[in-house]
């Protein structure tokens, strides 16, 4: 019986847990030094959590919390002090819960590099000459949430750097070029306890192209963009990332647009 009962609990805080972003919990968070926060974890991962309140939005580095509470309204909060034996003001608990809970949207603030490799198909007339081709690029994002962090706004943009090397080659015809974009990236957070997100990104920068054919050489500086749609899964520190990509080389006499995918592994920095 008193198994069934423990069994019981655990599925009960399980199940509330689960819904606590639904249902609008909030967190009270004990740190080691003994001081409380009350507020809402808007995001987590292994090393560090991302907390809101009425004081804004900071990280919490996880080796400094010692527990934390799940409350459904302040006066719960108020109990938490109470139990811990802390000093507190309840308008203030009050202030801080409510402000916790009036943005629950992924949080992104830091910077991040990956190494990602690109296989492409040339659609056109280019395409019966080169009919596919490969890409590594270097790629750095950055967010600029802590900019706005009173106001987090879906359609505020981060950056995105991207340097790489582009390879073209079937028989005596070769494509070869060095490409640098930069450019506005945004996500698409599913879920604020969703370790996954999507996003989109419309990059322009400059192609310094090499043409090879048996009887013809040819080297330019161009225009170019890079266009692309992905989603990238997060491992704590470590994510992968996958997309569907579409770039644009302008050249006057015949249109170089390779598409296709790409997959990639990087790290969080920040």
């Amino acid at each position: 019986m008193k198994t069934k009962c423990i069994t019981y609990i655990a599925l009960v805080n399980l199940f509330l847990y689960t819904l606590r972003g639904v249902y609008g919990y909030a967190d009270t968070m004990y740190l080691k030094d003994g001081s409380l926060l009350v507020g809402k974890v808007v995001h987590r991962k292994a090393e560090r959590v991302v907390f809101k309140n009425s004081y804004g939005i900071f990280t919490i580095n996880t080796a400094l919390i010692k527990k934390v509470y799940i409350t459904q309204n302040y006066l719960e909060d108020v109990e938490v002090h109470k139990m811990l034996h802390q000093n507190y003001d309840e308008a203030s608990i009050k202030k801080n819960f409510l402000s916790g809970l009036d943005k629950k949207n992924y949080i992104w603030s830091g910077g991040q590099v990956s190494l990602d490799m690109f296989f492409l198909l040339v659609p056109g007339d280019l395409g019966d000459v080169l009919p596919f081709g490969i890409s590594m690029m270097i790629i750095y994002d950055q967010g600029f949430d802590f900019v706005f962090y009173d106001q987090r706004n879906f359609w505020m943009p981060g950056l995105r750097l991207e340097t790489g090397y582009l390879h073209f080659e079937k028989e005596h015809s070769k494509i070869i070029g060095y490409v640098n974009f930069a450019g506005p990236l945004w996500y698409i957070s599913i879920h604020d306890k969703h370790p996954g997100r999507f996003f989109i990104s419309v990059l322009p920068g400059l192609a310094v192209m090499k043409i090879e054919k048996s009887d013809y050489h040819a080297r330019t500086t161009t225009f170019a963009l890079h266009s692309c749609f992905g989603y990238e899964y997060s491992l704590g520190n470590i994510f992968l990332s996958f997309s569907i990509d579409n770039m644009y080389i302008y050249d006057r006499d015949i249109d170089f647009t390779p598409l296709g995918f790409r997959v990639g592994a990087g790290y969080e920095l920040w």
